[in-house]
């Protein structure tokens, strides 16, 4: 073996080792170079394993990318069926309630026909009753008439015969008179006689206390006759007025008959539509109970397909975690594809962000501890006017912006020259959909020009166009964020689109707490995450991120997102 055999297959031997070692580099050649048969069987040997490795890993980048976009947008599309479905659960549950309460109104209301149709039965029978007696009280006013109109009669009889009465008395007083004349004449005569003419004398003054005593009843007649008579005037007066009230009732109750036969047959015809509309609503109401018993049936349908779609969810949840596992670990192979670019362009902007952080502490602009208090205060009134620097605020009220936005110690002395670094790599390489920089609470002090332009005060425009000094209420970002720390579910919690839950952002002592160093060390240089993720409008985005490191300490994490389906090699 040549001397220089010897020497070729040890370094040929030593670039194999440092890439067993970790060094995947799948676009770089071995130089295996030499006379020596050995060498170059190894030559061969590696660059058909390299080729053979380079397409399989491809074929997996490519095949777990399509799975994990397919896998997230099934999960955002179950998740937004999951809600749709408790809706409609919910409204289910509601219209077989409301049913329930319709069919029992129905019963009731039937009764209430059924009891309103009995009582135009009794109305019927009434009003037949009434036309029966309006009848009687016609013919008996008619009656009562004709029995006044004699009593009118009578009375007037009576009136005349009292006008006799009266005739006859002033004769007989006038005879009185007469006959007391005589007797006064007799006792004179009687007294002329002397003892002959006693007794006639006596028979003279019996027969004058007769003519007194008759003339005194006369008299008496006379008043008798007088008060009759006016008597019998005032009831000939009230026998007339009556006979009219008994005439004009008996033309009333002969009205009255005709309108309760009028009546009569109203209240026939209403009486069958009440009959019809009770039975009718009784269909109904049974309708109504086997309708509700089917809406709950369907509303049980609905709980197992909600408990079927939980499991979906579930389940592409877990095959979202594996692809982005399988993406982690195909990531580490140097491939040439679009993925190996965006990763060395993340961990470049990274390095930039760091040393903005960098140089603003050794300039004195801030502290360290400014950079990693995780401090934050709302903007409004006032300090509004601080982020003319980056946008127009002349729209902004002085209750401040919606989504709120936040100040730090330290975003004043860097967001320009973040914002530079952001829009430098957004550029770098094309197909990119965002970069971006965060802490470990999802705030992000600066944004890209595209998401930095001015407030127009309308909600919509300004979620999408202005969303610096706010916090992500995304939750792959946030997780982005803390990748590589423990924190539990529920302080993941967020409480809107766009604003975050309280309880989710932390203090550094409470990431501590947690078990968690957040110092940098060897392990920490290959931290990287790698997530798939979908948007209720279908639009799907993968994005990687690597953390950011300030001071040896951790700050948070930059990351950059394309779409799934833009996969170049060099």
């Amino acid at each position: 073996m040549a001397p220089d055999q010897h020497e070729t297959l040890p370094d040929a031997v030593e670039q194999l080792v440092t890439f067993l070692e970790g060094n995947w580099d799948l676009t770089a050649d071995l130089n295996l170079a030499g006379a020596d048969p050995l060498t170059g069987r190894l030559d061969r040997a590696w660059r058909r394993f390299r080729q053979a490795l380079l397409v399989s890993l491809q074929e997996q980048e490519e095949i777990t990318g399509q799975a994990a976009a397919a896998a997230a947008l099934n999960s955002i599309r179950t998740q937004d069926m999951l809600h749709r479905m408790l809706d409609m659960s919910t409204g289910i549950r509601e219209s077989a309630v409301a049913l329930e309460h319709v069919a029992e109104g129905a019963q009731v209301t039937a009764a209430s026909v059924g009891q309103a149709s009995g009582a135009v039965q009794d109305t019927l029978s009434a009003s037949a009753l009434t036309a029966r007696s309006a009848a009687t009280i016609a013919a008996s006013t008619t009656d009562m008439a004709a029995s006044l109109s004699g009593v009118s009669q009578q009375v007037d009889r009576l009136a005349v015969e009292s006008s006799r009465i009266a005739d006859l008395s002033k004769v007989v007083n006038k005879i009185a008179t007469q006959v007391n004349m005589l007797s006064l004449n007799a006792s004179i005569e009687a007294a002329r006689a002397g003892v002959h003419g006693r007794g006639f004398a006596v028979v003279a003054t019996e027969v004058r206390r007769l003519a007194d005593h008759t003339a005194h009843q006369a008299g008496q007649i006379d008043n008798v006759v007088a008060e009759v008579s006016g008597q019998l005037s005032q009831v000939s007066t009230q026998v007339v007025q009556g006979v009219r009230q008994v005439q004009a009732l008996a033309g009333a109750a002969t009205e009255a008959s005709q309108s309760a036969a009028g009546i009569d047959g109203l209240v026939a015809r209403i009486s069958a539509p009440f009959s019809e509309v009770r039975t009718t609503l009784e269909e109904h109401s049974a309708t109504l109970q086997q309708v509700s018993a089917a809406v709950q049936s369907v509303s049980g349908h609905i709980d197992g397909l909600e408990s079927h779609l939980n499991l979906v969810a579930a389940e592409s949840a877990s095959l979202l975690d594996y692809t982005r596992h399988a993406q982690v670990g195909l990531a580490r192979f140097a491939k040439g594809s679009f993925m190996d670019q965006v990763k060395q362009l993340t961990l470049r902007m990274s390095d930039e962000i760091s040393q903005v952080f960098a140089q603003a502490v050794d300039a004195g602009k801030l502290a360290l501890d400014d950079v990693l208090a995780l401090e934050y205060q709302e903007i409004k009134g006032t300090a509004i006017r601080g982020l003319s620097r980056l946008f127009d605020v002349s729209r902004v009220p002085a209750s401040g912006f919606e989504p709120p936005k936040f100040s730090t110690r330290y975003d004043a002395a860097v967001d320009l020259a973040l914002r530079d670094v952001l829009d430098r790599y957004l550029k770098a390489l094309p197909g990119l959909l965002f970069t971006s920089v965060m802490d470990l609470n999802g705030y992000q002090p600066v944004s890209t020009s595209n998401t930095c332009r001015d407030w127009t005060g309308d909600f919509k425009t300004d979620a999408m166009n202005n969303r610096l000094k706010r916090f992500s209420t995304d939750r792959a970002q946030v997780e982005a964020a803390r990748m590589g720390l423990k924190v539990p579910e529920r302080l993941l919690a967020q409480a809107g689109s766009y604003v975050r839950d309280a309880r989710s952002i932390l203090s550094r002592e409470e990431f501590t707490r947690l078990g968690n160093s957040l110092a940098q060390d060897g392990a920490a240089a290959e931290l990287y995450t790698i997530q798939t993720y979908a948007s209720l409008s279908g639009r799907v985005a993968t994005q990687l991120a690597v953390p950011v490191w300030v001071g040896g300490q951790r700050y948070g994490a930059c990351m950059v997102g394309w779409q799934p389906e833009v996969r170049r090699s060099k």
